[in-house]
């Protein structure tokens, strides 16, 4: 469907007066896009932050609003806009500012994205047996690979992620056939589905997105395990799950440092932890973190992101 995508230049002072207007003129949505907001959350110590564009952490940048009118309808609905801006600014009387108000457009299809995306996904050989290949592609297995079944287009994991195509070369090294595996923050589920055709008994999937279990679960039907995988939407920290022989994690991580002494009752005698999603200002601080409960087995390092392997301490 096509639609009109209006952009505004504001201050974040104004931004939510300006946001409440828009609303009046659309029924698709409206995006307020704040630096100031990115700051507000970096300061909040409930919520864990490892990487963030330096850029972004500026609170100068202009705020920008978008919403999306029906072209049918847009010419008429801007005129208005702007005519109500005006008014809104003389009220206000130089309180505060209302920016530039530098406004722009554009013609957007609203399936357009899905389809790029569509193009862009191919199929994607990783390690030395996996791979994992869009389900609307035909690949032809002629070396006998282990082939995930994938549509992740609600849901992070496709493989093409440095994070994850570290924990899938793991899985493959260091998981054996007849093994039970648990993934968290399964997202697409692709960790835990690819454990399955690696030879796993069964997979415990968990997230805390509604979302991802959505997708994990989705995923698992498209690849038939359906019956070795159990998907659940809750948080590790609070919830009980079986011993398993190995346990994966692509996080970040401050996750990831809150989860070491839980985890560590979940993984029977020599079984492996699988970490990933760790920037390398944070390597120092994640190794001596869990080189007090677990034996350090290796790391690798795929661009500004690190994966590491971690066994059991005998007691």
């Amino acid at each position: 469907m096509q639609y009109i995508e209006l952009t505004l230049h504001t201050t974040s002072q104004a931004s939510e007066l300006i946001a409440d207007l828009l609303w009046q003129y659309t029924q698709e949505g409206v995006a307020i896009l704040d630096n100031n907001d990115l700051l507000v959350l970096q300061q909040d110590k409930n919520l864990y932050w490892d990487y963030i564009e330096p850029q972004l952490l500026t609170s100068d940048a202009p705020v920008l609003i978008k919403c999306f009118l029906l072209p049918e309808n847009a010419s008429m609905q801007i005129k208005s806009i702007k005519e109500q801006l005006e008014k809104m600014q003389a009220l206000n009387d130089g309180i505060f500012s209302f920016g530039s108000l530098e406004m722009y457009c554009k013609d957007i299809d609203s399936d357009s994205w899905h389809e790029i995306w569509k193009k862009h996904f191919k199929p994607l050989e990783i390690g030395k047996s996996i791979v994992i290949c869009p389900d609307w592609v035909e690949y032809e297995n002629k070396n006998n690979k282990h082939i995930i079944l994938l549509d992740s287009s609600i849901s992070f994991g496709t493989g093409e992620h440095e994070t994850t195509a570290m924990c899938l070369e793991f899985l493959e090294k260091y998981l054996q056939v007849g093994q039970t595996v648990l993934d968290i923050g399964c997202g697409s589920g692709i960790l835990g589905i690819t454990s399955i055709k690696l030879g796993a008994k069964f997979a415990y999937l968990t997230d805390i997105d509604e979302l991802a279990v959505q997708s994990a679960k989705a995923n698992s039907k498209k690849n038939n395990t359906v019956d070795k995988v159990e998907v659940k939407c809750a948080n590790l920290l609070q919830g009980n799950f079986e011993p398993v022989n190995l346990v994966v994690a692509n996080l970040t991580a401050d996750i990831l440092l809150r989860l070491i002494d839980k985890v560590d009752s979940y993984i029977l005698p020599n079984g492996f932890f699988i970490i990933s999603g760790i920037i390398h200002e944070k390597i120092q601080v994640v190794q001596e973190a869990f080189i007090k409960i677990f034996d350090f087995v290796e790391m690798q390092t795929k661009g500004e992101w690190n994966a590491m392997v971690w066994k059991k301490r005998s007691a």
